[in-house]
């Protein structure tokens, strides 16, 4: 696994995560860690320095997908195949805690409120859930597969299976406050901007849409993808957005 300078575009590490690659890697917020996840034939996830690089504590099980918690006391992962989703806490004992129940399938997804406070998962039963990370209890339940947590709490996007259309849900109520309409193929990946005013669309079409939640319009199209646009993700700062698609390309 190498790790990149963004200013420099140099390598400034290459470390042996896994016996068989990462399929997932995450910086937590303020980066102080980085958390790689194994796949099938490694079926571990890892919790490292981001400054030196060691490794600092190794949990069992195989992951799809992570998500730090804003202030960097938790981490969530999905993929397990009791269909559940597990916790850990990071500043002091780096226990998991109880697993959460609900799903009925492998989660694919999972995703952190930026106060710590909830998480987002999406699976196979093609359902999101919103969990309490102090109760663990499942708070409400939403239609779709693909899904993003705006950073605040307080609104959810999500795409259904083979659909066209982004549904923007209000977290709390389960209402839907907004239909995005634009792409003329399934969408296939979402992300919300840090402020939780934009969101970018990535679709088998091969574009990315960048929309105005609040207006519900699209603000541009970017193009230059010659494959499906499987991964989406802002800076901090709102100014850029990568983008990945399913031929090893990615973008910004």
């Amino acid at each position: 696994m190498k790790i990149w300078g963004v200013e420099t575009s140099k390598c400034i590490a290459d470390i042996t995560a896994h016996v068989d690659g990462a399929n997932c890697v995450r910086f937590s917020p303020d980066g102080r860690y980085l958390a790689t996840a194994g796949t099938h034939k490694d079926q571990t996830v890892k919790l490292w320095d981001a400054q030196t690089f060691k490794c600092l504590v190794t949990f069992q099980g195989y992951v799809s997908n992570l998500s730090f918690s804003g202030d960097g006391k938790y981490i969530a992962a999905s993929g397990y195949e009791d269909n559940t989703v597990r916790i850990w806490e990071l500043q002091t004992s780096k226990k998991c805690l109880a697993p959460l129940h609900g799903h009925h399938g492998e989660v694919y997804i999972v995703s952190f409120s930026s106060d710590g406070k909830h998480v987002a998962s999406s699976g196979k039963d093609k359902r999101v859930k919103i969990w309490d990370v102090q109760t663990l209890k499942c708070l409400t339940t939403i239609e779709g597969l693909i899904m993003s947590f705006s950073r605040d709490g307080k609104s959810i996007a999500s795409v259904e299976k083979n659909e066209k259309k982004v549904k923007i849900w209000d977290a709390q109520t389960s209402i839907v406050l907004a239909t995005l309409e634009g792409h003329q193929k399934d969408v296939i990946s979402l992300n919300f901007s840090a402020d939780g005013k934009y969101i970018a669309s990535g679709s088998n079409d091969r574009t990315v849409k960048i929309w105005e939640v609040e207006t519900a319009k699209c603000l541009a199209t970017l193009e230059g993808h010659t494959r499906a646009v499987e991964c989406l993700s802002y800076s901090l700062d709102g100014k850029f957005v990568a983008s990945g698609d399913e031929g090893g390309i990615a973008k910004i």
